[in-house]
């Protein structure tokens, strides 16, 4: 920004005073074109009627900005530029009236264009006193001309101004006028259509010019207005299947815009847009270039669209915009088919399929709908082909599926628990069907601990057996190897057997007293130890309390040590049994 430098003592120049008012008018416009750009904008116009009826209306005061000469003519000492231009601010204070005449043909109709303009105009003229230097007591009245003062009047300000102006189109029957364009160098706002035999101008005589270039928003507002998507949100107009709408500012083209349109009405076809009648109606597909079907557009929705170059696509929650077909099953197991509504002449990617189902599934399963061939049913997850208990015909259950342009993705498997347990109570082979299992086993428990015949004292207890669980992966109809480890026997003094699931997980039997601990695989807990026996003497009539066996987790039976050999010379000397263990496989999922 220039400015202008003075000095003490200095005489000062008309020049200085001018190039001041220049300097910062020009410094204003650059900052105006940094922010507002080059192109013409305005900012605060209204056009509305004549408070009192009248064939008039009024438009507001208001501002507009518009690429111009520095200085179209001399500024007093200040020449012409046309050699720069920079953006000038025109300012229209207060409101003025327009006057409108209507057509005066019987049947037609007239648009009138509200168009303005910035100028320059030199105003606040008076006649000026000029210096005399042969009686500077004197001053000249006016200019000197000759010696004496022409007494002339001279504008003292260039304002920046706005001119305004009414541009009638022409007459035409009522419904076929057309809004004229706006004269060169001028920009229209508002379009103003009066009738023949019209009194009065009312609002619904006047609209604003669709690509009126208004300043959309001030600063503070920006922020507002981009997260309510002010300026790309609009409520459809037009029709169920041909919809209108119009955002603000209006683009100046379709390429990569993004709108966000309320629905009025439910669709019953193909559907198009037509926004701020840019390109004509364009087709609005779904998120995978299909058309819509019959309902896919609720009243109420709000359809977020991307303009893909060509057409309107569906994004965000409308991305899977097909209405959904219903229908119920009249197939077998595994088998479904059924007759949708609203009918399908084909299968299309992303449709929305609910089936109430007539037969629980007991394996991998299939649907044909309306005769266009059986499609595989699969879960929407994984892709993973059914097992058996994703469908029921209990509770009002109904199928969701969703056509990928392969497969029918089912949406809503039933949730899956144990769907099978196998228990072994002595060793064998355990066969998947599915491919996830839980194994809980318990190792064998340990035999009580034995005592001599003549001695009145108690055998200790056998130690329990431990107990492992663990969820593994497997796979269906492969076989695993299933151990059941063995209970010590009575007298033996022996230890529990392991038990084990092929080689995922091992239980370690009761050793002695103690109870097995230390397995493989899966999460453990160790078996109970056996508890001491008890006497009071080494006489007839002593009394004697053999140990009894220690307690696998999770009490039971399976597992448990043996109790103890009973003292004195009739009781049996020999410890119990310990008991076997045991391993539960239940099927998950």
């Amino acid at each position: 920004m220039h400015r202008v430098i003075t000095y003490a003592g200095a005489v000062p120049s008309s020049k200085d005073v001018l190039n001041l008012g220049q300097f910062t008018m020009t410094a204003l416009a650059k900052f105006v074109a940094g922010v507002l750009g080059t192109n013409t904008i305005v900012n605060g116009f209204t056009c509305s009627p004549t408070t009192v009826a009248s064939l008039a209306v009024v438009l507001g005061a208001g501002e507009i900005y518009q690429l111009e000469n520095l200085e179209q003519t001399a500024l007093s000492a200040l020449p012409a530029d046309t050699a720069h231009t920079i953006m000038k601010q025109g300012i229209l204070l207060d409101p003025v009236t327009l006057t409108i005449t209507p057509p005066a043909t019987t049947g037609y109709s007239q648009a009138f264009l509200v168009e303005v303009q910035y100028q320059d105009s030199d105003t606040s003229t008076m006649v000026l006193n000029y210096y005399n230097s042969t009686a500077p007591s004197s001053p000249y009245y006016g200019p000197p001309v000759g010696g004496t003062g022409s007494g002339a009047a001279q504008s003292t300000v260039r304002a920046g101004a706005v001119a305004y102006q009414i541009k009638a189109g022409i007459a035409a029957s009522t419904g076929t006028q057309v809004t004229p364009t706006a004269d060169a160098g001028w920009t229209g706002l508002f379009v103003v259509t009066v009738a023949n035999g019209a009194t009065a101008i009312s609002s619904g005589n006047i609209s604003p010019i669709s690509n009126a270039p208004f300043i959309p928003a001030t600063l503070p507002a920006i922020p507002y207005d981009v997260q309510s998507n002010a300026w790309t949100f609009a409520i459809a107009g037009g029709t169920a299947n041909a919809l209108t709408a119009s955002i603000s500012p209006a683009p100046a083209s379709l390429s990569n815009l993004s709108v966000r349109i309320l629905a009025t009405a439910t669709n019953t076809g193909n559907v198009t847009l037509n926004l701020n009648g840019i390109s004509g109606a364009v087709p609005i597909l779904d998120g995978y270039g299909n058309q819509l079907a019959p309902g896919a557009i609720k009243i109420g929705m709000v359809l977020d669209l991307d303009f893909n170059g060509t057409n309107w696509q569906l994004t965000g929650p409308g991305l899977q915009s097909f209405g959904t077909y219903y229908g119920v099953d009249t197939g077998l197991a595994n088998a479904i088919v059924a007759t949708v509504s609203p009918a399908i002449t084909s299968y299309i990617a992303g449709a929305l399929y609910e089936i109430t189902i007539a037969n629980p599934n007991t394996t991998a399963s299939t649907a044909n709908f309306n005769g266009l061939g059986a499609k595989n049913i699969v879960l929407n997850t994984s892709g993973a082909t059914l097992s058996g208990g994703e469908m029921s015909n209990v509770g009002g259950y109904a199928a969701q599926f969703l056509y990928d342009g392969t497969n029918l993705r089912l949406l809503n498997p039933l949730p899956k628990g144990v769907s099978r347990i196998v228990p072994f109570t002595a060793s064998g082979t355990f066969t998947p069907v599915g491919s996830l299992v839980l194994v809980q086993q318990w190792a064998g428990g340990a035999a009580g601990r034995n005592v001599g015949g003549s001695s009145y004292t108690a055998g200790q207890g056998g130690g329990a057996g431990e107990y492992r669980y663990g969820y593994f992966p497997v796979t269906p109809g492969v076989g695993i190897a299933v151990t059941v480890g063995a209970g010590a026997a009575a007298g033996s003094n022996g230890n529990g057997g392991m038990s084990s699931f092929g080689s995922l997980m091992t239980a370690i039997g009761a050793i002695g007293t103690a109870g097995g601990t230390g397995g493989a695989g899966g999460y453990g807990f160790s078996g109970g130890a056996g508890s001491p026996g008890f006497s009071n003497g080494n006489v007839a009539g002593a009394i004697v309390v053999i140990g009894s066996g220690g307690v696998p987790y999770l009490s039971g039976l399976f597992g448990s040590g043996g109790a103890g050999g009973d003292g004195g010379p009739t009781g049996n000397p020999y410890g119990r049994a310990g008991q076997p263990g045991f391993v539960l496989v239940s099927e998950v999922g």
